[in-house]
């Protein structure tokens, strides 16, 4: 049974609730329809469900528990914890590889502690709502509530959940893995190891400084160390980033791309070494927060974060650097990088189209393949700001249904970036439109294109964000973000929350819920899908490789094995009797 604990905002904002309340309406209404020539089960794998179709999976680290939880707010709730807890339950906070680099024979990668907690926070906190704590049997945020605040009082309240990231290090010919987080006070003010990348023995991890919602990061911070010996070599802070997230290295190179702190982006070079690991030169400038980078055809593509993430509004898209010269970019590139694709290419909705970001990128057979990301509930609520209305349920309903966008799949440029001939692999060619004279419409996309192998969300209306993508054994890997079983888990939490059902009215909704799921093809857990030549994508797993409580394959490196670094934010999950269903990050390795 889910325990709330809500402190009802006498201002809180009706955008909000109506956002919410949608979710919870178009699960109950629009899954009844639908629900009446359904005999599917719900999508939740049976037992023995194998992890792959083609790769033999390899679990090569599991995150453990570190904290002992006995309740929301309590002032017993110990962290950190030696297991086993004196009193309460062991909870895991470790729930994201967030970044993963290979340098020599070893991988490094860092973590994120508690991310869905920030991301539901952060949406509270967008509509002006502080976010009602709540329990549920495998997951809990206490936001301001949280015990941890008494102890880090410059921790933001609504980042309650956070904890200190930790940055490991696995030896990938014995699997052997090492904490090496550094006893730094700057880990203390790092929201998580965002980014990882390596370099002439040095390897580089870092993320964005912990800061209230609705202000840019004041900063990144940046941890260094010796690949061959695993010496600390130091960190600091760049003041003048507010966002760091993929290192590439291109004929011995490395590039990384960054958030400025006017919301622009730039691609940097490093030209550091073992004696000032900090040195970098920007050699390119983008709109938005440089997403994702990648090598395609000699040169660098940049997928960005505009919209609503951006101070300046510009909406999220696809940039492209010149030809790489021998020796690499340096710094009179910076001005002559082009955008050759933008979001409302595609869309045809301006208010959905704020609420879209650039997604993955892959290079498989010549071509760029990018994908899109879209936060769950964000383009309700994104509608209902711009169109501020008394909506009815149908209204709500229509509005969540029209403002969804599952992650879709494009392909370009194997040859040209002045004619990209950009061609839609995954994706939807009808598109709702909100109109306030005449409310929602069907319109085309704007590239009026049918996509060459399928829906949106490769056929899961939950699968929102592209998050990762690796070429390995001759196939380009896609990673996705499901998240069915996170609504699924946290339907009554939300509703009991927002007060709108009863007790009768919430169990009749997580019935038609169940029915939902298996309708519209979901099933718990990240999809892992791989292109093979000039085929569509088949389905090497849909229930997060074994462990639904995977909503996310986050990072990828593809090696003599493909290394998966997984997303699970299942903090109580920690029972060792359900295993293999546990929450932590999981590092995974793949191979045939």
């Amino acid at each position: 049974m889910l325990r709330i604990n809500h402190e009802r905002d006498a201002t809180g904002q009706y955008k909000l609730k109506t956002a919410l309340a949608a979710f919870a309406l178009v699960i109950g209404l629009s899954a009844a329809a639908m629900a009446a020539d359904s005999s599917q089960a719900v999508g939740v794998p049976a037992a023995g469900t194998p992890p792959g179709t083609s790769l033999y999976v390899q679990l090569l680290q599991k995150a453990q528990p570190d904290e002992c939880f006995v309740g929301i707010g309590s002032p017993e709730n110990l962290y950190p914890a030696t297991m086993p807890c004196a009193q309460g339950i062991p909870k895991v906070n470790q729930g994201y590889i967030w970044g993963m680099t290979k340098a020599g024979q070893n991988l490094w990668y860092g973590t994120s502690a508690n991310q869905l907690c920030t991301v539901i926070a952060s949406i509270f906190v967008q509509a002006g709502v502080q976010p009602p704590p709540f329990e549920s049997s495998n997951l809990v945020c206490e936001f301001s509530q949280s015990n941890y605040l008494v102890t880090h009082p410059t921790v933001p309240p609504a980042l309650g959940d956070w904890r200190p990231p930790e940055i490991l290090m696995m030896d990938r010919t014995t699997n052997a893995v090492s904490n090496v987080t550094p006893d730094d006070p700057l880990i203390q003010q790092t929201l998580g190891i965002r980014a990882a990348g390596a370099s002439n023995d040095i390897v580089l991890l870092g993320g964005p400084v912990l800061a209230p919602f609705g202000m840019p990061a004041p900063g990144i911070n940046l941890f260094a160390f010796r690949n061959s010996t695993g010496k600390y070599l130091g960190s600091i802070t760049l003041g003048q980033y507010a966002d760091i997230r993929i290192f590439i290295q291109y004929q011995g190179v490395l590039y990384v791309g960054v958030q400025n702190q006017d919301g622009s982006g730039s691609v940097l070079r490093w030209r550091g070494d073992g004696a000032h690991p900090f040195q970098f030169v920007e050699v390119g400038h983008v709109d938005n927060d440089a997403a994702y980078i990648l090598v395609n055809r000699n040169r660098i593509f940049a997928s960005t974060w505009g919209g609503m993430s951006s101070p300046s509004h510009q909406l999220s898209g696809l940039w492209v650097s010149p030809q790489i010269p021998v020796g690499g970019l340096t710094a009179p590139s910076a001005s002559h990088w082009k955008e050759i694709w933008r979001v409302d290419d595609f869309e045809p909705d301006p208010v959905t189209a704020q609420t879209i970001l650039g997604g993955a990128l892959g290079s498989y057979n010549g071509f760029l393949y990018w994908g899109t990301m879209q936060v769950p509930m964000i383009g309700a609520l994104a509608n209902i700001s711009a169109y501020p209305r008394i909506p009815t349920p149908a209204d709500l309903i229509e509005t969540v249904i029209g403002t969804v966008r599952p992650d879709t799949i494009f392909r370009c440029c194997s040859s040209s970036v002045s004619k990209p001939n950009i061609r839609l692999m995954y994706g939807d060619a009808l598109l709702q439109v909100y109109n306030p004279m005449q409310g929602w419409q069907t319109e085309q996309n704007k590239m009026n294109a049918q996509a060459l192998f399928g829906p949106a969300g490769f056929g899961n209306p939950f699968n929102v964000y592209t998050w990762s993508m690796a070429t390995y054994d001759n196939q380009l890997f896609v990673g996705t973000f499901d998240w069915s079983y996170v609504s699924s888990d946290l339907l009554d939490a939300l509703m009991s929350a927002l007060g709108i059902f009863d007790p009768t009215q919430i169990a009749t909704i997580q019935t038609l819920f169940g029915q939902y799921l298996a309708a519209s093809g979901a099933t718990f857990g990240a999809d892992l899908w791989r292109f093979k030549n000039n085929q569509g994508a088949f389905a090497e797993t849909q229930y997060g490789a074994g462990n639904y409580l995977n909503y996310g394959f986050r990072t990828m490196i593809a090696d003599k094995r493909l290394f998966v670094g997984t997303a699970n934010p299942m903090n109580l999950a920690t029972n060792p009797v359900d295993a293999p269903l546990l929450g932590g990050f999981e590092l995974l390795g793949m191979s045939p």
